[in-house]
């Protein structure tokens, strides 16, 4: 009996345990020189030290967001649209 108490114990102090975050995300709008929402933006951020690559697009709202990226930096960005320049940050 003192075996199954101890387990019920154990069992259930574990599931208060959590784990630490490890990633990262970025999200944002993208917008022309008036201000107009792009929808249907490529937005592309690499991870510079590692030259990871992380990809969406924009949605109805010019905005986008992406998650799961590595945490650090620095990041750049570049956004491209069709009949528009290719944009770096």
């Amino acid at each position: 009996m003192k075996k199954f108490y101890l387990f019920t114990v154990l069992f259930f102090s574990c599931s208060w345990l959590m784990a630490q975050v490890t990633s990262s995300g970025m999200s944002g709008l993208v917008t022309d020189t008036n201000g107009e929402e792009l929808i249907g933006a490529t937005v592309i951020v690499i991870h510079e030290p590692s030259g990871t690559q992380y990809g969406t697009t924009t949605g109805d709202a010019g905005r986008y967001n992406i998650i799961g990226m590595r945490v650090g930096g620095p990041y750049k960005v570049l956004v491209t649209y069709v009949g528009y320049t290719d944009q770096r940050d």
